[in-house]
């Protein structure tokens, strides 16, 4: 009898393990179901994502979005910029429910659709906000800036007016892009990881120096 293979989402833990030093437990597990059923529900009237399948969603973006986990879970306070579907933000958000997450998204549906996943998934921990990098404001420390596709240049630009001293910036990119350097921080650490679907990419956590 020919094996079976077995699903992206069966295989989650144990990529998630394997890569990242992550054990998902239940709970965790039950809320990133719900939010890829919301997303799956959404996408079929917007565009979300590129990727179409569960299977994509979860090896190209959930499990990208768990690379960032040991910056999220020693934060107190995490900014999101252009949260878009949610990735990396609501991941994160599920897995470290002690950190506050400000999830920023310009555009007007999809920051709709962010604010139905942390209801209806009960992110107490999450507020979500529609606003551009240039405009968004808010009485409160900062010390972890995250984001995917957006360029490290504006990235730095928008963690350098956000981040209190000390705080972290941690960009994601594919690996083999040029390395950069941004004025006002210190790149402190990077992790080299390789999603199921064989795309190798990049970590690089920087420092806000005063």
């Amino acid at each position: 009898m020919k094996a079976t293979c077995k699903s992206a989402w069966a295989q989650l833990p144990a990529h998630a393990r394997r890569l990242f030093d992550i054990e998902l437990q239940a709970h965790e597990l039950a809320a990133l179901d719900r939010y890829l059923r919301i997303l799956e529900q959404w996408s079929v009237r917007m565009n979300l994502v590129a990727t179409r399948s569960r299977d994509e969603i979860i090896d190209r973006h959930l499990i990208d979005s768990l690379a960032l986990a040991r910056w999220a879970r020693t934060a107190r306070v995490a900014v999101d910029l252009g949260s878009g579907a949610g990735f990396p933000g609501v991941p994160l958000a599920v897995i470290a429910p002690r950190v506050r997450f400000h999830l920023i998204e310009s555009r007007t549906k999809r920051s709709s659709f962010l604010r139905h996943v942390a209801r209806t998934i009960g992110l107490r921990n999450v507020e979500v906000w529609e606003a551009s990098a240039e405009t968004w404001r808010i009485d409160e420390e900062v010390d972890l800036v995250v984001a995917r596709a957006i360029s490290v240049d504006l990235l730095g630009v928008f963690a350098h007016r956000v981040l209190t001293s000390g705080g972290r910036l941690v960009a994601m990119r594919k690996s083999g892009a040029p390395s950069v350097e941004l004025e006002g921080f210190a790149e402190l650490e990077s992790v080299a990881y390789r999603l199921p679907g064989g795309e190798h990419h990049q970590a690089i956590a920087f420092e806000r120096i005063a």
